[in-house]
């Protein structure tokens, strides 16, 4: 009995592994170098100090803006409780587990 356990057992982690190795190891290695590219790249623009003012500027146009649309942040809670009543948008949901799948393959 316990021998069928075990056969089961592995045969299980056997399918579990299997499912996990479709995944090349091609696009790791590449996000990897995009990463590393990135990071590089922002070391590099550190030093222009051009960016910063632009975005300190977007920053405050942002916090006006938001200041503004506070009203429409409490229309937004009335969406939300909207979106768990709609079935349909239920379904788009679950479309979007699914690529959050796809995106844990990458």
């Amino acid at each position: 009995m316990a021998q069928l356990f075990y056969c089961k057992a592995q045969v299980h982690r056997s399918r579990n592994h299997h499912h996990r190795r479709p995944p090349p190891p091609s696009p790791p290695p590449a996000a990897a170098a995009v990463a590393t590219a990135g990071r590089r790249r922002r070391r590099h623009r550190r030093p222009p100090p051009s960016p910063p003012p632009a975005a300190a500027a977007v920053a405050t146009a942002g916090r006006r803006r938001r200041r503004h649309r506070r009203r429409h942040h409490h229309h937004h809670h009335h969406h939300h409780h909207h979106h768990h009543h709609h079935h349909h948008h239920h379904h788009h949901h679950h479309h979007h587990h699914s690529h959050h799948h796809h995106h844990h393959h990458q």
